[in-house]
């Protein structure tokens, strides 16, 4: 429910007219965490039938697979993360490495 309403928000701000806010950074990792862990269930009810080609072990491997797909599409994890803790939290930024 809490990631419906993070969406509500979203489209509603952009109904208004104003910037995205944090909802798509917080949406879009809560997401990434979902389906990691739905493809890794899938991963481990399926077992070694993972590897082959067609029926329920093809549908696991797709949901294990494009789980780390979702985690890097539109940027990784922890960029995700830099940003809600710096644009929401109101952290400093990371030192950048010379």
């Amino acid at each position: 429910h809490a990631l419906r309403l993070l969406n509500l928000r979203s489209a509603a701000r952009s109904i208004e007219g104003a910037g995205p806010g944090p909802e798509g950074n917080i949406t879009k990792l809560k997401l990434a965490e979902h389906f990691q862990e739905q493809g890794a269930i899938a991963a481990a009810l399926v077992g070694p039938d993972l590897v082959l080609e067609g029926g329920e072990g093809q549908l696991a491997a797709m949901a294990a697979m494009g789980a780390r797909g979702m985690a890097i599409a539109g940027g990784t994890s922890e960029v995700a993360r830099n940003q809600i803790a710096e644009r929401i939290l109101g952290m400093p930024r990371d030192p950048l490495i010379r």
